[in-house]
């Protein structure tokens, strides 16, 4: 992914990460302000795209990142596409890679996903448009969800309701 530096200071104040005409809600939007330290931009193959925003905290960050993945799950609709969140992620609070959440783009044919990652100083975050289909799937249990993408293939994932 080619490393693009557009005007940082603005970036860092975002209250929300825009990809293509959709927008989900940034850290500093629901945990409050964190400093981002890098961020990139690129396009996928397969006409996708990909933004990475990069936040060193100086601290374990698994409850604010519990917290914001839960504020997607339950406010913004994301469904989850791995079989840790949340109630099993407690037990990787120092090191946790590549929990992801995914919803449907405003753009019939496309979707979102939202990729977690940290560790011990900080976090990423990526989010990625991609061609494909959302397929949600729930019981009184649990929230399954399926995304069929060129650029991913298939993911399948299931979580446990909060």
């Amino acid at each position: 992914m080619p490393y693009i530096q557009r005007n940082p200071e603005r970036i860092a104040q975002l209250d929300s990460y825009d990809i293509n005409g959709d927008s989900v809600p940034s850290v500093n939007k629901v945990i409050g302000y964190r400093e981002l330290t890098n961020y990139t931009q690129g396009r996928l193959l397969g006409g996708g795209y990909v933004k990475e925003y990069t936040y060193t905290v100086g601290y374990p960050p698994a409850d604010e990142m519990i917290e914001y993945l839960e504020y997607l799950q339950y406010n913004e609709n994301f469904a989850c596409l791995s079989d840790t969140l949340p109630k099993d992620l407690d037990r990787f609070k120092m090191y946790v890679k590549g929990v992801r959440l995914a919803n449907e783009s405003k753009q019939a044919g496309y979707i979102i996903i939202v990729e977690v990652n940290w560790d011990f100083r900080g976090y990423v975050i990526t989010v990625s448009r991609i061609k494909g289909k959302l397929a949600r799937l729930s019981d009184a249990d649990n929230i399954t969800a399926a995304v069929c993408s060129p650029a991913f293939k298939m993911i399948v994932g299931t979580a446990n309701k909060g």
